[in-house]
């Protein structure tokens, strides 16, 4: 029996809006993964609510919609309840979805066909399974047909017109909660070494929560990861109380903790680097994408501390160590920020 999930209406505007985020801050390659994904989500909830809508209209067109999703999960060996973009591809190519929409919305397709969305899944399978990083010209390509699609099926009609303001410029899930204060400062400030690293917190953080949970890392590297964790999720939970206490300089630290840490994981431990590939949404363009944040927090605190500018590690990442005692193997950790950031090697 067929179940369909239960997608979050604007979990999908803020895939566009991290994706448009990503594009503009040259990420491409987190770009055109996250509005894929975007693309994929938006899939499946229109057919998910097509069958909720024909469910109390017509009992007879929604049991044909069914069967038809049945159809293409008999297609498929494995079973699983993901299905992913190409499936989904698929499904709209042969079993007439986008005719069926268009029966019972009044959709007109123009960018949302068959050969965009093939075009669309071509790309998050190179990006995905092949060792290639998206180019520009795709980012933007799959970032305006995920724009497209989204006005043409009428999505953002029906959003409230606060969140289409907030997070435009701005799609880091796990700071939504923050959106009135921080996306407010983003929004006018996107060209900003700050506003690159705090674009790059959530998918950062999402990581080192991963290799957190991972059984398979040790516990000389899972401790400074959740130390640096627990460190900017203690920094938030004040944030909401009283709007003026908000430090963007400090959140950006926070970030940049994280970025260093991933920094320091790839560059001291392979098996430690291979799971950050393997958890990074864009694969392999994790390492492109750490040195050139690194690249922008050298340039963000050069400018905010120029005459400390070649000790910045150590001005982020003491307050972090500061709330453990450092013994055994933390040490290593301790003695590499020490010696590699303090001399600004």
């Amino acid at each position: 029996m067929v179940s369909f999930r239960t997608i979050d209406r604007d979990h999908i505007i803020l895939r566009r809006a991290e994706a448009s985020a990503c594009l503009h801050h040259g990420l491409n390659h987190s770009a055109a993964l996250t509005a894929c994904s975007g693309i994929e989500l938006l899939l499946e909830y229109l057919v998910s609510r097509l069958y909720e809508d024909l469910n109390r209209t017509s009992r007879r067109k929604a049991n044909s919609l069914h069967k038809r999703v049945e159809d293409e999960e008999r297609r498929n060996s494995a079973k699983t309840t993901y299905w992913g973009l190409g499936r989904w591809v698929d499904m709209y190519k042969r079993q007439s979805i986008f005719a069926a929409l268009s029966a019972q919305y009044d959709f007109s397709f123009r960018t949302l066909n068959e050969q965009s969305l093939s075009e669309a899944n071509e790309i998050w399978n190179k990006c995905k399974h092949d060792p290639y990083l998206a180019t520009r010209e795709n980012a933007a390509r799959t970032v305006q047909l995920l724009t497209s699609c989204l006005a043409e099926t009428q999505f953002e009609l029906e959003q409230n017109e606060q969140l289409q303001v907030t997070v435009g410029a701005f799609g880091a899930h796990w700071l939504h909660q923050w959106e009135e204060p921080l996306l407010r400062w983003v929004a006018t400030n996107q060209d900003s070494p700050q506003t690159k690293i705090l674009l790059c917190l959530a998918p950062f953080l999402d990581v080192l929560i991963r290799l957190i949970d991972d059984d398979r890392v040790t516990y000389e590297f899972k401790t400074p990861l959740m130390v640096a964790v627990n460190y900017v999720f203690s920094t938030l939970d004040l944030m909401p109380e009283d709007e003026d206490k908000l430090s963007v300089d400090g959140l950006v630290d926070d970030g940049a903790v994280l970025v260093l840490t991933l920094h320091w994981l790839m560059h001291k431990d392979p098996f430690a680097k291979e799971l950050l590939i393997r958890h990074w949404p864009g694969g392999e363009s994790i390492v492109e994408e750490i040195e050139a944040l690194k690249q922008h927090i050298w340039a963000w605190q050069q400018d905010l501390f120029p005459e400390t500018k070649r000790q910045f590690g150590s001005q982020l990442v003491w307050k972090v160590l500061q709330k453990i005692a450092i013994d055994g193997p933390e040490a290593l950790w301790q003695n590499y920020w020490q010696e590699e950031y303090r001399t600004g090697a």
